[in-house]
C-alpha cells in the first residue's frame, strides 16, 4: 500500500451544558450529547460510525476480484466536523449483493488510490466535514458457490453471517500486528473454511499454498 504524508488533525470542540432557568420559569431544555470525536490520534472504526450515522455508503459495487481490492464505494461524512476513519475494521463490514455474485465481508477501507494516511501510531482515511470521497474494500467472498462479483452487482449493507465474526476478528488483529502482511488468500481461505468449505474444495477455485493455509487455521482457532 502507498503511504501518504503524515498529517495530524487536532480538534477543539466546546462542550455545552444545559443551565436551569430563573425561579418560577419553564426548565430549559438540555442540550444534546456531541457526538465523539475521531481524529487521527483516535480514528473511528468503519460499522461503529454507520452505525452512528456519521458515515453513510453512497455506493459500493464489484470489481470482478474474489478478493483484496474486491470493492469499490463511495461514502461520505455526514457530520460538521474532520473525521478519520481506521484502514483496519474491527467489526467487518458486509455487502450484501443485489445480483446473483458473491455477498463480500469486509476487513479493510483504503482511499481510492490504495492509499492512506498515518501519524505514526494510526493508519487511517480522512474526510473533511460533509466530505464525499471514492474508497476500496479489502474484501473477501462470502459465498463460496456463486461467481466473483462483477461491476454490474452493487451491494446494500447487511448482517455479517455469525459464524464469520471470529474469524473477521482474528484476521484484523493480525493486520494491526502485521501492517505490511498481505492476508488476501489466507484470509479468504479462512472464510471459506469458517463456513464449512475443506481445503481440496476450495483448491478447485482458488490457489493457495500450505504457508496460506496454515495461516488461514491459525485465523480459525
Amino acid at each position: 500500500m502507498n503511504r501518504l504524508k503524515m498529517v495530524l488533525v487536532s480538534l477543539v470542540f466546546a462542550l455545552v451544558s444545559g443551565c436551569s432557568g430563573p425561579q418560577g420559569s419553564a426548565p430549559a431544555v438540555a442540550s444534546e450529547p456531541e457526538q465523539p470525536s475521531y481524529t487521527s490520534n483516535s480514528p473511528g472504526d468503519m460499522a461503529d460510525l454507520i452505525d452512528a450515522g456519521l458515515v453513510k455508503l453512497l455506493r459500493s459495487n464489484g470489481n470482478g476480484s474474489s478478493s483484496g481490492a474486491a470493492v469499490e464505494g463511495s461514502i461520505q461524512n455526514t457530520s460538521s466536523k474532520p473525521l478519520a476513519i481506521d484502514i483496519v475494521m474491527s467489526r467487518p463490514v458486509y455487502f450484501r449483493n443485489g445480483g446473483r455474485g458473491q455477498n463480500m465481508i469486509a476487513s479493510m477501507v483504503l482511499g481510492d488510490d490504495g492509499g492512506y494516511m498515518s501519524n505514526g501510531s494510526n493508519s487511517f482515511v480522512q474526510l473533511a466535514p460533509n466530505e464525499q470521497a471514492n474508497v476500496q474494500f479489502i474484501a473477501f467472498c462470502a459465498d463460496f458457490e456463486k461467481d466473483n462479483p462483477s461491476a454490474s452487482d452493487t451491494f446494500t449493507l447487511g448482517d455479517p453471517p455469525p459464524q464469520l465474526l471470529g474469524v473477521m476478528s482474528k484476521i484484523a488483529a493480525y493486520s494491526r500486528a502485521n501492517p505490511e502482511s498481505d492476508v488476501t488468500v489466507p484470509g479468504q481461505v479462512a472464510v471459506w473454511m469458517a463456513q464449512g468449505v475443506p481445503p481440496d474444495t476450495i483448491r478447485t477455485k482458488f490457489d493457495f499454498d500450505a504457508m496460506d493455509e496454515a495461516r488461514a487455521r491459525s485465523f480459525l482457532e
